[in-house]
């Protein structure tokens, strides 16, 4: 059996370095741009997130996160109407982590194989990988078919050695297990900091008060109802009789 070509362990080594540090800036980068858009508390919020990342690394799946990201929502008190439309949607389209990766995967396998990209390729790599990750499944496992679909339409396949290809992809499919994990953790973020943000430009001063009822709710809800009235009055009759 023909073994395949040796490719040094380092480089593997700086490729998931780079990679976390990558999704680590821009983890950093949406806080910062939430506080400038926002100025609210950033730290509180990424902490009431907790429970969704946990989820997240778990179950590696920003679909089976879904339900935990909508009730951290609800802890950060967004409004219901901000919820259901932004995670929801955010599940399926808004990949940032993946398109990191994916970007980063297809840029470190086409180096490793001989073939080094020009900057204005590396920005079409990156595009063609954002406009993939729009549609997506937001399910684990999907990682070998994104990347083969982002090297072929960037035509990698053809300016390399194809055994150091194959031996670059199976690599990356022994670490992607953990890769995911991250990348999923990611997602949830940008979900939730883009609904932060939805929220406060839809709702102005009164954001972030979803769990809070306004004056006109709370003055509804200590009004006597009706049908409590009419409930009592039942009742005495029935003891009456």
């Amino acid at each position: 059996m023909h073994p395949g070509p040796h490719i040094s362990r380092s480089r593997y080594f700086i490729f998931i370095v780079m990679t976390l540090s990558a999704q680590l800036c821009h983890i950093l980068l949406l806080g910062a741009i939430f506080k400038v858009l926002t100025n609210i508390n950033v730290p509180l919020y990424y902490y009431n997130l907790k429970p969704a990342a946990i989820m997240a690394i778990a179950t590696d799946s920003s679909a089976a996160t879904l339900p935990v990201t909508m009730a951290a929502g609800k802890t950060n008190r967004l409004h219901q109407r901000t919820i259901d439309l932004v995670f929801p949607l955010g599940a399926t389209v808004n990949m940032d982590g993946s398109t990191i990766y994916y970007v980063q995967a297809v840029i470190f396998m086409s180096a490793i194989s001989g073939w080094s990209m020009d900057f204005a390729q590396q920005i079409q790599v990156g595009i063609v990988g954002a406009l993939i990750c729009c549609g997506a499944a937001p399910i684990p496992g999907g990682f070998i078919v994104f990347i083969w679909m982002i090297l072929n339409l960037a035509q990698v396949p053809e300016h390399v050695d194809m055994d150091m290809l194959q031996s670059s992809l199976s690599v990356l499919l022994a670490i992607n297990w953990f890769m995911d994990r991250c990348r999923t953790t990611v997602n949830i973020v940008g979900d939730s900091v883009v609904a932060g943000i939805v929220e406060y430009k839809i709702y102005g001063p009164r954001a972030f008060e979803g769990a809070k009822p306004t004056a006109a709710e709370a003055s509804a809800l200590s009004a006597p109802r009706c049908d409590s009235v009419l409930e009592r009055g039942l009742s005495a009759e029935i003891v009456a009789l």
